[in-house]
């Protein structure tokens, strides 16, 4: 769940068993309340400010409204650099010249990060052959680098993968 911490300050819930806390999370289509643990509050409760931007890990309880239990959680900022495991430049062989690539060597170089970069030739034929790119071609996949990229190569040319499932400690 990614989204906007809310306005209102984290609440203890009263009830038996282990304490926990709420917090509304919003985002384009609503808010969602997620609990926290005194664990998870202690790791992750200097997130918990009105406005923050957050992405939140964790188990949702189908109930109405629905809730998260939230496992982790991560300034939203990050999600780019915790979460691509890869970015694939589908480039059709009939456009490539060396302006191009020159272009693309750019925009890569101007986005250093940890995400490698795997080129693909596309043929008219429909065969594909997968390059492999420098160890100095490895990017922070966030959206600059998208557009940029796409930009350069056309709708549909770049691809970022992502890894799954996106939280590191999983589900409780």
């Amino acid at each position: 769940l990614g989204g906007l911490v809310g306005d209102s300050p984290p609440r203890a819930l009263p009830g038996p068993g282990e304490p926990q806390t709420a917090v509304q999370v919003e985002d384009l289509d609503g808010s969602v309340e997620v609990l926290l643990s005194p664990e998870a509050l202690r790791r992750h409760g200097d997130l918990l400010r009105p406005g923050t931007p957050i992405l939140c890990c964790g188990e949702v309880q189908q109930v109405n409204p629905p809730r998260m239990s939230l496992v982790e959680a991560h300034p939203l900022a990050e999600t780019p650099r915790r979460l691509a495991v890869r970015v694939s430049l589908h480039i059709p062989a009939a456009s490539l010249s060396d302006e191009l690539l020159g272009k693309v060597n750019k925009v890569l170089l101007e986005h250093p990060g940890e995400t490698p970069v795997t080129p693909c030739l596309e043929f008219a034929s429909g065969a594909k052959v997968l390059l492999q790119a420098d160890a100095s071609h490895r990017v922070l996949a966030d959206e600059t680098l998208y557009h940029a990229l796409e930009h350069l190569l056309g709708e549909g040319a770049v691809y970022i993968e992502s890894r799954q499932p996106p939280c590191a400690e999983g589900t409780p």
